[in-house]
Order: structure tokens, then C-alpha cells, then sequence
């Protein structure tokens, strides 16, 4: 029998009215726990729904970031293998090089374990990373740490990786080449990936 039923069922012998009293108030409380698992079952559906939805809509954009980031990070550790010394001194250049992969992990990091059930806030929105778009992203990397932190540390860090962006978009434009778009031939997924980076406007009219 559902568990729909069940209820219909217990709220028509409630009502009856030749019911005996004493009958009705033993199977008030059963009914009320079946209401309450209805609503559980119910609101669980509606998140799986959602996910699904999220999950579809956001499955390129996260592909071609998590692309981005992905050649971004390999390119920084063969950069820094080989001016690696083992002197024991680090050089500014190999201090600056492993500051931009320890961004370029969390990047990868907030991609693929981005929570399932909320609109994915985009780490290369068009026009760049504003004060209220770190926020957002800053929030969601806490979310996905379990964690709490404060403003500050959001504007700092967020900060941090949108250098790392303005980095890799300079260097493009320096080689003649798109932001994000590196010279092998098997890049050209990122070009047509690109129009997929909302912008802050458009995510305030999602919601």
C-alpha cells in the first residue's frame, strides 16, 4: 500500500463520525508521522530534480573550466620542475610558481567538488571577477570546505586567483591568441566554450 493511501485511509476513519473517540486518538499521531515522511519523500525528490537540472545546465561550463585550469595547473608544474633546485633556496620565480598552483588546485578543486544542488557560480565570468562575484565564489568554497570564514579573507584569496586569471589572459593576448586559449590545435573546444562564462548581470536575473 502507498504512502499515499495510508494517509487518505487513516484521515477518512478520523473523520468518520462512528468512529469511538478513543480509536481516532490513537491513530492521530500515526498519521501525523506519515504526513511528515510524505514531506521528507517529497522534498527529497524535489532536490534530486534540481540537482539533475543544475547538473545539466552547468555540465559544459564546468568542462571547459575545469579544462582551463586543468592545462593552466600542468603548464605551472612543468614550469616549475625545471628550475626545481635542490639547494634548499627557493627562487622568487619558483616561490611565485607554486603560489599559482596552490591557486590553480583550489580551482580545480572548487570545480569538482562544486555542491550539487546550488547554480554554479562561474570562477571566469565575462568581464572578470567583481567584489560581489569573489563573495559568491568565496561563499560556495566554504560550503564545499564545510566551513565559515570571514569577508576579508574572501576579498584576499579571491583576489589572489583573479591575478592568477589576469595572468593566463595576458599571455594569450601576448601570443595573439584568446584569453584561455593556449596554441595546440585541440584547444578549440575553449574558444566555443568561452560565450559559456555568465556574467554577474546574468546570474542576478537567473535568480
Amino acid at each position: 500500500m502507498s504512502l499515499a493511501k495510508k494517509i487518505r485511509d487513516l484521515e477518512r476513519l478520523i473523520r468518520n463520525p462512528r468512529m469511538p473517540e478513543e480509536l481516532k486518538k490513537k491513530k492521530r499521531p500515526e498519521l501525523e508521522r506519515l504526513k511528515a515522511e510524505a514531506e521528507s519523500s517529497k522534498k527529497k525528490r524535489a532536490q534530486v530534480e534540481k540537482e539533475k537540472k543544475y547538473a545539466k545546465k552547468y555540465r559544459y561550463l564546468k568542462f571547459i573550466e575545469k579544462k582551463k585550469v586543468t592545462k593552466a595547473l600542468n603548464r605551472a608544474r612543468n614550469k616549475l620542475s625545471k628550475i626545481y633546485t635542490t639547494d634548499g633556496e627557493m627562487t622568487i620565480e619558483e616561490g611565485k610558481l607554486r603560489a599559482e598552483i596552490g591557486v590553480l588546485e583550489r580551482d580545480l578543486e572548487y570545480i569538482i567538488k562544486y555542491p550539487k544542488g546550488y547554480k554554479y557560480v562561474s570562477l571566469y565570468p565575462n568581464g572578470g571577477v567583481s567584489e560581489e562575484h569573489a563573495k559568491r565564489i568565496y561563499k560556495m568554497r566554504t560550503m564545499i570546505h564545510g566551513g565559515t570564514a570571514d569577508s576579508g579573507g574572501s576579498e584576499r584569496r579571491e583576489s589572489s586567483r583573479n591575478n592568477v586569471s589576469k595572468k593566463l589572459t595576458g599571455v594569450a593576448i601576448a601570443t595573439n591568441q584568446r584569453p584561455g586559449k593556449t596554441s595546440n590545435s585541440d584547444d578549440e573546444e575553449d574558444a566555443q566554450g568561452d560565450s559559456f562564462f555568465v556574467s554577474d548581470q546574468e546570474e542576478e536575473e537567473e535568480e
